[in-house]
């Protein structure tokens, strides 16, 4: 095998990057959820959208992009956004802001039974449920609005409750009004 040379510094950074796990992608994919993050607040959400869906179409396998895209595209167009949603989830982006972001797409189809499936299939993973405040669309709201600092598990319990109160038989309607007041936030 032929010797090469390899500059000090280069050596130094690769090094650095194997022992810290340093992954380029991977700060790429943050960068660009940040930026993203910074446009859906100050209420630029299709400019967010475009700057994810060029993402996407560089890294079509990063489900962070993928999962974020979805949030994006969720008020305009959320039979798309169920699709980049899944594929997230099914990627592995199993973080329970997906799950809300996913709740948030089938109410907006009009899917209610998928919605109640879905907070159903949760339930049996509450504990493992995110606590931490994220950013969520207002399920609530006549307009898509951002919740700036939704709990999700509150996220979750409500969209069921809302849903199996308005769209729901009798016994969902039983179920989600137990569970919330066994599950205040």
């Amino acid at each position: 095998m032929a010797e090469r040379y390899i500059r000090d510094l280069d050596l130094a950074y690769a090094l650095s990057d194997v022992s810290c796990k340093r992954d380029p992608a991977d700060e790429t994919s943050v960068a660009l959820n940040s930026m993203a993050t910074e446009l859906v607040l100050a209420g630029r959400v299709a400019s967010a959208a475009e700057l994810l869906e060029m993402a996407v179409r560089k890294d079509p396998h990063n489900p962070s992009l993928l999962n974020s895209l979805g949030f994006c595209l969720v008020p305009q167009d959320p039979k798309r956004a169920l699709v980049d949603l899944e594929r997230a989830y099914e990627l592995g982006f199993t973080a329970t802001m997906n799950l809300c972001n996913r709740l948030y797409a089938l109410l907006r189809l009009g899917k209610y039974a998928s919605v109640l499936e879905l907070a159903d299939r949760a339930v049996a993973e509450w504990g493992e449920l995110d606590q931490g405040r994220l950013i969520l669309w207002d399920f609530m709201a006549s307009s898509p609005v951002v919740k700036r600092s939704a709990c999700p598990r509150c996220y979750v319990r409500d969209i069921a409750l809302y849903v199996a109160n308005n769209y729901g038989d009798d016994a969902s309607r039983r179920r989600w009004r137990d569970f919330a007041k066994g599950h205040k936030a």
